[in-house]
């Protein structure tokens, strides 16, 4: 196998039938037909935090983790949660806290990672819930695989470890309930300008551009680019008139009156819409706030930045005092070898 692939566990599907030798009787036999990646398990994490003998620290910038740990870092919070968070409920909403922070140190167990930023525990509560969303819809779509409920009771998958929990989750996929509000998500879904870009994430796409093009881009150009190719143009005719309608924004900016020109960030969320910090169609987290509003938003650059300087002023504070220490410890020195000078040349004149 060639450095830097990852194994991938394969299985054969046949859609074929089983005959009884002893009854003559035809039973149909269910394979899967795909390559499928086995699910992470950390391996590497735990190799790497036993050679490095501690734990491995992950930077957080702009609100989000950076530096060469961040991807196993998000990997991590997704293993803790296959494995530790409570399914049997509505939503991730309705898992109380003395449930979500054992999660949490369980991931901050292997990661040295500032909590005491405000914004890094909600990156992180963030993702939880993303994973853990995830994690259910896998679920749900080994659900309908089968016939049935009862077919899916008895066939509980083999990475699930909780029986109660699958039974409260097939009897959840197949209320009415769930049901009715899954078809009109599907609905809703099949409207949304959808993208191209992969599991690359974003700020890699933007990365990529502003290197190509040698200079920096904004928003606009990355829902572009994520949502037309040369070869086969837009993704869909929604996503083309989005398009549009930010590019008429930006051509027709008034900035008469002493008005503030609107930015890209603006022009996204007007055209996009804004639900909980992500636009539809281009996934870029972003702030909720107007030129109007925004010297009173608080952004995770603002508050890095405001660390910083109480941190340095704390700093600057630390050196004076040593710095008033040592002088008090030469003046009473220097003192000192006054007083026994004075002494010296007393003696020698007497």
């Amino acid at each position: 196998m060639a450095p830097g692939n990852r194994r991938r566990s394969a299985v054969s599907v046949i859609d074929t039938q089983i005959t009884s030798s002893d009854s003559g009787s035809v039973a149909p036999a269910r394979k899967i037909d795909k390559k499928i990646r086995g699910k992470s398990r950390g391996v590497r994490l735990d190799r790497l935090i036993t050679s490095a003998n501690g734990q491995l620290h992950v930077d957080f910038s702009s609100g989000k983790p950076k530096g060469p740990n961040a991807e196993m870092f998000s990997t991590e919070i997704g293993i803790v949660v296959r494995s530790h968070a409570p399914l049997n409920v509505e939503k991730w909403d309705d898992i109380p806290e003395e449930q979500t922070q054992p999660l949490i140190d369980r991931v901050l167990s292997k990661f040295d990672v500032d909590i005491s930023r405000p914004y890094v525990k909600d990156w992180m509560l963030k993702r939880m819930r993303l994973r853990f969303n995830g994690f259910r819809n896998k679920l749900n779509e080994e659900f309908k695989s089968f016939s049935d409920k009862k077919t899916a009771l008895e066939n509980q998958p083999k990475y699930l470890d909780s029986q109660e929990y699958w039974v409260f989750l097939c009897d959840r996929f197949d209320s009415a309930k769930f049901q009715d509000r899954s078809n009109k998500n599907k609905k809703n879904r099949g409207g949304l300008p959808v993208h191209r870009g992969g599991s690359k994430s974003f700020d890699q796409h933007m990365m990529e551009m502003e290197v190509e093009e040698g200079k920096a881009l904004g928003k606009i150009a990355l829902f572009k680019k994520l949502h037309w190719s040369e070869g086969k143009g837009w993704i869909k005719p929604e996503a083309e008139t989005l398009y549009e309608a930010m590019i008429g924004y930006l051509g027709n900016e008034d900035f008469e009156n002493g008005s503030e020109p609107i930015s890209e960030a603006e022009i996204c969320i007007k055209v996009l819409g804004n639900k909980s910090g992500y636009l539809k169609g281009l996934g870029i987290v972003m702030p909720q706030k107007t030129s109007s509003s925004s010297s009173n938003v608080v952004s995770p650059e603002n508050i890095e930045l405001k660390e910083k300087v109480e941190h340095q002023d704390q700093l600057i504070k630390e050196l004076q005092v040593q710095n008033a220490k040592i002088m008090a410890i030469m003046s009473k020195f220097e003192s000192s070898n006054i007083g026994s000078f004075n002494m010296d040349q007393d003696s020698q004149l007497s």
